[in-house]
């Protein structure tokens, strides 16, 4: 059972996320223990979720860099293929 604010029906995309609602026992908080045993859950799971945009954001920023290399090497290529046609008859 998860801990409830009231009758308030947040829009989509603004509800508490499943693993960020407190764990509730007979509507009183469970054990110390159980509350940061979830809580250090919720931060493993948030770092490696930080982890996985910093890698993306990353990636983003070397995807044009690396398409205009690609772009440049692939037109070197076709030219000295058309060069090498054009000497070999």
């Amino acid at each position: 059972m998860y801990c409830h604010f009231g009758q308030y029906d947040p829009p989509v995309g603004h509800k508490i996320p499943e693993a960020l609602a407190l764990p509730v026992y007979d509507g009183i908080l469970g054990d110390s223990e159980d509350i940061h045993a979830h809580w250090n859950t919720i931060k493993a799971k948030l770092n490696a979720k930080v982890q996985e945009i910093r890698v993306a954001r990353q990636l983003s920023t070397q995807l044009p860099q690396t398409g205009a290399a690609l772009h440049e090497l692939l037109g070197k290529e076709l030219y000295y293929r058309v060069s090498l046609m054009v000497i070999c008859n």
